[in-house]
C-alpha cells in the first residue's frame, strides 16, 4: 500500500527588488512548511519580483549557486524534497528556472521554462527545450513553470513519461482587461485540466500581494489526478497543505498518435 505524502504549497508576496528581505521570508516559510511536509513548492521567481524587465539580469545566478545552497541546507535538515524558482545564468543566457532539491540536499534536476510569457520576453529569458520527469523517493516528479501549464501538450508529455506529481511554480497576475475573478477562474480551469489530462497530482504555488502595478491572485492549489481540488489558499500569505496518495499509472487506452500530427505543427 502506498503511504500518504505530505505536500505543502507556499504562497507569499515579494518586493520587486529587495532580494535580501524576500529571501529571508521565503526561507522562513520554507522551513515552517518543511516541519510537517515531505514535499514543498515555492512560487516562481521565489526570491525576487517577476515583472522586472531587463533588471531581472542583476538577480541571475548559476545553478547550482548561492540560492541552491541555501535551499539545499533546509531540504537536508528537514528531510524534505523542495522545488524553488529563480533567474538562472548560464554563460551569456538567462533562463526562468525551477530547481528540484532532494531530501538529502542534492540537486535532482531543473526545468527551464519552455513557454515564455510577455514578462519573460521583456526580461530577456531564453526558453528551455526539455520537458523532463525526475525520479525521487516520493515518486516521479515533473515540473512546469507558470505559462507552461497553459499549453496542455506539456502535461501530456509529462504523463507519457510517467509523472506522478507535477509541480507548477507561478506568478499568476491580474492582467487587464482581465479581472480578479476571471483570472482566478482561468487558473482553476487550467489546473483542473492539467491534473485531469496529465493523470497526476498537481501542486501549484502562486504569489500574493503586488508585483509592480499588478495583483498576484494567491489561491495556490493542490489537485488530485481527477482534477479535484484537495487544498486551496486565499489571497494572503499562507502554507497550503494536504496529503496525497500516488496510485500506479496504467497505459491510456484508445490513443491514436498517428492522428495527432497537427498539434505539433506551427
Amino acid at each position: 500500500m502506498n503511504l500518504p505524502i505530505r505536500v505543502a504549497s507556499v504562497q507569499y508576496a515579494t518586493d520587486l527588488y529587495d532580494k535580501t528581505d524576500n529571501t529571508e521570508r521565503a526561507l522562513e516559510l520554507l522551513d515552517e512548511a518543511a516541519h510537517t511536509a515531505d514535499l514543498v513548492l515555492l512560487p516562481e521567481t521565489s526570491f525576487t519580483g517577476y515583472w522586472l524587465g531587463k533588471d531581472m539580469a542583476q538577480f541571475a545566478e548559476p545553478v547550482p549557486g548561492p540560492m541552491t545552497a541555501l535551499v539545499s541546507q533546509i531540504a537536508l535538515t528537514r528531510n524534505v524534497v523542495t522545488c524553488f524558482s529563480l533567474a538562472e545564468r548560464d554563460g551569456d543566457k538567462m533562463y526562468n528556472t525551477a530547481v528540484l532539491i532532494g531530501a538529502d540536499g542534492s540537486l535532482i534536476g531543473k526545468h527551464r521554462k519552455v513557454h515564455l510569457f510577455k514578462a519573460d520576453e521583456e526580461a530577456g529569458f531564453t526558453p528551455g527545450n526539455d520537458l523532463e520527469v525526475f525520479d525521487t523517493h516520493l515518486g516521479k516528479v515533473g515540473i512546469l513553470v507558470c505559462y507552461d501549464a497553459h499549453h496542455i501538450e506539456s502535461i501530456r508529455v509529462l504523463d507519457l513519461k510517467g509523472a506522478d506529481i507535477v509541480l507548477i511554480p507561478s506568478v499568476g497576475l491580474v492582467c487587464p482587461p482581465e479581472t480578479l475573478e476571471s483570472t482566478i477562474h482561468s487558473w482553476e480551469t487550467v489546473l483542473r485540466a492539467n491534473a485531469k489530462y496529465g493523470r497526476c497530482h498537481v501542486v501549484w504555488a502562486n504569489k500574493t500581494g503586488r508585483d509592480g502595478d499588478l495583483t498576484a491572485i494567491g489561491n495556490s492549489m493542490i489537485l488530485d489526478p481527477k482534477g479535484h481540488i484537495l487544498a486551496r489558499g486565499g489571497m494572503e500569505e499562507e502554507v497550503v497543505r494536504t496529503e496525497i496518495i500516488i496510485q500506479p499509472k496504467t497505459p491510456r487506452p484508445g490513443r491514436r498518435p498517428e492522428l495527432y500530427a497537427p498539434i505539433i505543427k506551427t
